[in-house]
């Protein structure tokens, strides 16, 4: 095994998987690939542009899972749920950073994770609130500056919706925290 922790946690397989799921729990969607199967030499064949139903939509999905990943680290490793984007930010910057130990990238045997440009947490690319959800612990809302009513959402169960009023309560543009 290449991972000591691997063998401490009494491993005896190895799953092997092609895309890079980053974690040992391969039972993530939304971070595999997609594999061609063509009869064309490679060094002739030209890649077609796949056609997805939201591909125009993926930078808000992304940003949506981004948004799962960092929350389920931050109650792993706090014991708490986060309402601040800067705290969820830098929850996805530990999750990405190989050299950082955290409680949750032990617990899920987490040994790299996919980074992202901090444009992506910036909020002229995309507007992110998150606040405290009763069933779920909490839910965040995403749309893009540009889009004047077409919220996202994800939870606390990875329920992901499209449409409704927004968050429910109210926040500064600017900081993009909660108003009291």
């Amino acid at each position: 095994f290449k991972y000591p922790i691997e063998l401490d946690q009494g491993h005896l397989d190895r799953n092997f998987v092609w895309p890079p799921s980053y974690m040992y729990d391969i039972h993530m969607p939304d971070l595999w690939g997609a594999i061609v199967f063509t009869s064309k030499h490679p060094q002739t064949y030209v890649e077609e542009p796949m056609e997805h139903p939201l591909k125009d939509k993926w930078g808000i999905y992304g940003t949506l899972s981004r948004i799962y990943y960092s929350q389920w680290a931050f109650q792993v490793n706090s014991n708490r749920n986060s309402f601040n984007v800067d705290e969820l930010r830098q929850s996805f910057d530990e999750l990405s950073d190989e050299s950082i130990q955290t409680s949750f990238k032990q617990l899920k045997q987490v040994y790299s994770f996919y980074s992202v440009s901090a444009l992506a947490w910036s909020p002229t690319c995309m507007q992110i609130f998150v606040e405290p959800e009763r069933l779920t612990g909490w839910k965040a809302w995403v749309k893009k500056p540009s889009a004047t009513n077409d919220w996202w959402s994800i939870d606390g169960w990875r329920r992901i919706r499209r449409g409704g009023k927004g968050p429910r309560m109210k926040f500064s543009s600017h900081s993009r925290q909660i108003l009291e």
